[in-house]
């Protein structure tokens, strides 16, 4: 497992996780809608995963899917499925995606170098927000949300898979509302700390 240092707080990433989405971001062949299967290789298929751990621990919150799975979500002290490690490592794929697509003649690793070495990393959330979501939280919500209850046929295939692979178990819509917004918060936290 090659790790590393995260430059803004100390903790240690993995890197697969960030090149897998890199990967998606970058040569996705899949004949869809490219930004759904780029999300479900990141951070929506995190989100997916992590209803795993709100679905098991609820009880410890009294039963609250919100926060639990605002505890769940870029936890960097609870075991589970959308780490902060996962998290960053989804929104600096993202970001760093949309910088090589720009500039095709720059490399994987010179833009890696120049992501983390410089001040760039220091605001990967509100600049993930921005080329995401356009700094729009109503779209951010909006989006989650789809990815977590949506019924397009892409969204579901994708949703179907993961659900599969990881014995995620059904929730409610309601239940998907709460995650959704839990994770819309969770990534506004982040950007307000920034």
């Amino acid at each position: 497992m090659v790790l590393s240092d995260d430059p803004v707080t100390k903790l240690t990433v993995g890197i697969e996780h960030l090149m897998a989405t890199m990967s998606a971001g970058l040569y996705n062949q899949i004949p869809i809608k490219e930004v759904k299967v780029t999300d479900f290789s990141g951070w929506a298929g995190d989100l997916v995963t992590v209803i795993k751990d709100v679905y098991n621990n609820n009880s410890d919150y009294g039963g609250d899917w919100y926060e639990c799975a605002k505890d769940y979500i870029g936890t960097t002290t609870k075991a589970g499925h959308f780490s902060f490690d996962d998290l960053a490592g989804d929104v600096d794929a993202v970001n760093m995606v949309k910088k090589l697509k720009e500039n095709r003649n720059k490399t994987i690793y010179n833009e890696f170098l120049e992501y983390y070495q410089g001040n760039e990393v220091r605001n990967r959330f509100t600049t993930f927000y921005t080329i995401r979501f356009g700094a729009d939280s109503d779209l951010l919500y909006d989006q989650a949300l789809d990815y977590i209850n949506g019924n397009k046929p892409a969204v579901l295939a994708m949703r179907k898979m993961l659900v599969s692979e990881y014995e995620v178990p059904s929730w409610t819509s309601e239940q998907g509302k709460q995650v959704a917004q839990a994770f819309t918060d969770v990534l506004l936290d982040f950007i307000e700390k920034e």
